[in-house]
């Protein structure tokens, strides 16, 4: 992430902002969310609603080099409100491979090389899905604790259980 760019839209730059929020970031917002929510309307909803709401907390960031455990927190947040409005029982992760658009109008979400990550991910439960999936985007255990409201030791020890059953589905499976 543009540490300038970042600067500059915590100082007002709207151009700046605008620039940090380009689509190769809104996709991968849209992907988390849609991984979190498992409906591509309220995905969009979830980053839209994210990216407003950073626009208007911005010059709150202290430290531009958080912009993006910030940001996720966030739209973890706005997921997890239309969860809750909507009265589901838990956040599916099982309807992450549909994740294309199909009006020519809007953005196309390239899942080509996501498909093997969900295909050998999808037998685990959504908690461990999540933090396999933002430790894959690059996290640290650090990030994602912060990110999930988990304790950073719970972050590790899980990141562990999660590497052995897929090893050992991997060795079953062939």
């Amino acid at each position: 992430m543009n540490k300038e760019l970042i600067k500059k839209a915590r100082k007002g730059d709207k151009k700046a902002f605008s620039l940090i929020f380009n689509d190769d970031y809104r996709k991968e917002l849209y992907v988390l969310a849609r991984s979190k929510l498992g409906n591509e309307e309220d995905a969009k909803d979830a980053v839209q609603d994210t990216i407003l709401e950073a626009y208007i907390k911005i010059e709150n960031l202290r430290n531009e080099e958080k912009f993006k455990c910030w940001i996720k927190k966030i739209l973890i947040n706005k997921c997890n409100d239309i969860y809750r409005n909507l009265n589901k029982h838990n956040l599916s992760f099982e309807n992450t491979i549909e994740m294309k658009y199909s009006d020519s109008d809007d953005e196309f979400i390239d899942i080509e090389n996501n498909i093997d990550i969900y295909s050998l991910i999808k037998f685990l439960n959504d908690k461990e899905k999540q933090i396999i999936l933002l430790h894959i985007r690059g996290y640290n255990d650090k990030e994602i604790s912060r990110i999930l409201k988990i304790n950073q030791n719970t972050v590790r020890c899980n990141l562990m259980r999660i590497r052995r059953k897929i090893k050992s589905r991997n060795e079953r499976m062939g």
